[in-house]
């Protein structure tokens, strides 16, 4: 799956079907392009197609990555919720 701006890339997630459940597999922005909601859209274009099966965030990720992850699977969590 991959965003793009135009006929340039700006990010991309890697993903993996098994038994109706989605493996994200590696998510990746563009370092100028972070911040900008981009993995938020890739997350949320996944969850669409995945139509209400289970969405697995994966294990491995960088301190970024992990931060991201805490936010999509609580988008409140930056306000102490």
């Amino acid at each position: 799956l991959i965003a793009w701006e135009g006929d340039q890339p700006r990010g991309y997630i890697e993903y993996s079907v098994f038994r109706d459940e989605y493996n994200i597999e590696m998510v990746f922005v563009g370092k100028e392009f972070r911040r900008q909601g981009i993995g938020t859209a890739l997350w949320d274009e996944l969850n669409r197609i995945a139509n209400g099966a289970k969405v697995h965030s994966g294990m491995a990720v960088t301190d970024e990555g992990y931060e991201w992850g805490k936010y999509i699977h609580n988008p409140y969590s930056q306000y102490g919720t």
